[in-house]
C-alpha cells in the first residue's frame, strides 16, 4: 500500500523508500518501548517530521 502511494507521488524508488520509512517507524517504536528520556509524543513527532521531509525530498 505504501509502495503504491510513493509511486503515485512520483518517487523514483518507491520500494526502497518504503523500507526506509519502515526503519523510521521501527526505530521510533523501539525508542518509545525503551522508555528513554523523551516523551513518546516527542519521538512520534520527530519520526513523522523526518519521514515527511524524506518522502518529499
Amino acid at each position: 500500500m505504501i509502495v503504491e502511494a510513493l509511486e503515485e507521488l512520483g518517487h523514483e524508488q518507491p520500494r526502497m523508500a518504503a523500507m526506509l520509512l519502515q526503519g523510521i517507524v521501527d526505530a521510533a517504536v523501539r525508542r518509545i518501548e525503551l522508555g528513554v528520556a523523551e516523551q513518546p509524543e516527542a519521538i512520534t513527532e520527530a519520526a513523522v517530521a523526518m519521514a515527511l521531509r524524506g518522502v518529499r525530498g
